[in-house]
């Protein structure tokens, strides 16, 4: 296909769009019916530790209903950059959105999710301060 063509279809596509494998991996993970339950029930009650945790240390978390919080950092920029050299953890800036201080964390099993809070507790001082 030419260059042309590519970018042509390239700007009908969504932002965040998922591959055909992915979608029919998701499809199928679905219709297990036990795993679908365990993996919901395990991911509210991550959430609600995580958010709990990180409102423990200071910081302003909103309300999810989804496997993503919402959390106020500060300069969210610098928190993600530091995050990912210091701990080896990415988290969405939330600059894009309109929230230069809040990034987005993906709520995880509970290793993943300990190991956001123990890094994000490491990285504040006092309260909303990075060192």
């Amino acid at each position: 296909m030419s260059e042309q063509r590519v970018a042509r279809l390239a700007s009908l596509q969504p932002t965040w769009s998922v591959s055909g494998p992915a979608q029919a991996a998701g499809m199928a993970a679905l219709k297990e019916d036990k795993y679908a339950s365990r993996l919901i029930k395990e991911t509210l009650k991550n959430r609600a530790a995580v958010r709990n945790s990180l409102i423990k240390l200071g910081l302003a978390v909103t309300d999810s209903q989804s496997n993503f919080l919402l959390v106020k950092v500060g300069n969210a920029s610098d928190f993600k950059r530091r995050l990912l050299t210091k701990h080896k953890i990415l988290v969405r800036d939330c600059a894009s959105f309109g929230l230069p201080e809040h990034i987005r964390i993906a709520v995880g099993d509970s290793e993943a999710c300990e190991r956001i809070v123990t890094a994000t507790g490491a990285m504040f001082k006092l309260r909303g301060r990075i060192i």
